[in-house]
């Protein structure tokens, strides 16, 4: 069962926007480069490795959409010299054109990423975003998630890790003030400073995510992996 787990979470693809997906094309570069954050879909930050010329970014933070885990990125999107080497930065993507890939917008050309040293431009950039309602399709998975508040880690715990993966995979959470979280999500298992975390735990693996608080809402969610 713990394998069956971690390859769904490192395999789903990633969302968080009710908007249409959107491939970013010569045609609107300009107008991505004047306000890239805009054109972005997903602001994340992790870590880029090329291996068999498939690349991954696995993602810790995220400051923008919706994400569970690994993503899978655009190859022809990416410099020739990304191959075999692992990049850690602040991401911004936007949908590609093949189904589950992402492409990468250059924040400030011709860097890929962004240092992690700049966490703070990125947030007051994106200060602005309001989270919007989830569908009501999610809400069996937002009960199911609550119901396991408190309880032992343990295989009983397996569908609200599955339930998770669903939910943060479509639903943004940035932007969302506190009180609109715990209506979603439930109590938090545990507060630490500015911090919200709420752990699911299977017994073998589970996955806590960290919702950072500041200006009254949501600004970072963090993805970490447990054993």
């Amino acid at each position: 069962m713990g394998m069956r787990w971690l390859a769904l979470l490192a395999l789903t693809a990633c969302g968080g926007s009710s908007r249409p997906p959107t491939a970013v094309t010569n045609s609107t570069a300009a107008r991505v480069a004047a306000d890239p954050y805009a054109h972005a879909t997903l602001v994340v930050r992790g870590r880029l490795h090329v291996d068999l010329d498939v690349p991954v970014l696995d993602v810790d933070r995220i400051y923008k959409g919706g994400c569970t885990a690994g993503l899978l990125l655009d190859p022809e999107n990416l410099p020739k010299d990304t191959h075999g080497q692992s990049i850690d930065g602040i991401y911004l993507l936007a949908k590609a054109s093949e189904p589950d890939r992402w492409h990468v917008i250059a924040a400030d050309p011709p860097t890929l990423a962004l240092p992690s040293t700049r966490e703070p431009e990125v947030i007051t950039a994106l200060a602005s975003i309001t989270a919007p309602e989830p569908s009501p399709t999610y809400a069996p998975d937002f009960a199911t998630f609550r119901s396991m508040y408190g309880q032992p880690w343990s295989p009983a715990q397996m569908p609200a890790m599955e339930a998770g993966v669903r939910i943060f995979d479509h639903v943004a959470f940035i932007g969302m003030k506190p009180d609109a979280v715990e209506r979603l999500l439930g109590k938090p298992d545990s507060i630490e400073d500015d911090s919200w975390n709420y752990t699911r735990h299977m017994g073998e693996v589970g996955v806590v995510r960290r919702f950072g608080l500041k200006y009254g809402r949501v600004v970072t969610i963090d993805i970490i992996r447990t054993q």
